[in-house]
């Protein structure tokens, strides 16, 4: 028997992604103000999703341990919504990716390259415009917003799991949503 690792690789990104929200949702003028606030932000969230992802491959190696019908619907469900989870955040990610590599100027260094140059060079204007509008916009703060009602219910549905579903009263009612 190994050591499951999932429990402890859960708790990692679980505080980079609410930090993250935490970021978005409160924008506050002075951190925002900042040259390094995108590039923290972002770090913050990449790291999350990371981590996140690292976290889900470990979950679906516990899978197969869980033999009784309803415990297995339970672990189902929970790694359904850490999948969602981290889908959600990777849109984000996916914004902060375009907009730190064309900041950086490295889109510059495609551009020589044969076919994929000249595709990137078309795409690359759209990309642009479409990520700096998503991470300035509010419409962040609402996917972190959904983000976060999805990591909770995954928390609480990992608490469900380890704890049992009368662990206390959020983890009872989250529970009897699904069952």
């Amino acid at each position: 028997m190994g050591i499951d690792l999932h429990p402890f690789l859960v708790h990692f990104p679980i505080a980079f992604l609410f930090t993250y929200c935490i970021f978005e949702i409160f924008r506050f003028k002075r951190l925002l103000a900042l040259p390094s606030w995108f590039y923290i932000k972002g770090a913050i969230l990449g790291i999350g999703v990371l981590g996140g992802m690292v976290a889900l491959q470990s979950g679906e190696l516990l899978e197969h341990k869980f033999d009784s019908t309803a415990l297995k619907a339970l672990v189902e469900i929970h790694a359904f919504w850490g999948s969602a989870t981290i889908s959600i955040f990777s849109v984000l990610v996916a914004a902060y990716a375009v907009r730190w590599f064309i900041m950086a100027g490295w889109d510059q260094s495609i551009y020589h390259l044969p076919v994929i140059g000249n595709i990137f060079r078309l795409v690359s204007p759209i990309l642009n415009v479409l990520s700096k509008w998503l991470i300035d916009s509010p419409l962040a703060a609402l996917i972190a917003i959904i983000g976060l009602v999805a990591l909770l219910i995954t928390g609480t549905l990992g608490g469900a799991i380890v704890y049992g579903p009368n662990a206390d009263p959020f983890v009872y009612f989250v529970y009897n949503l699904f069952f």
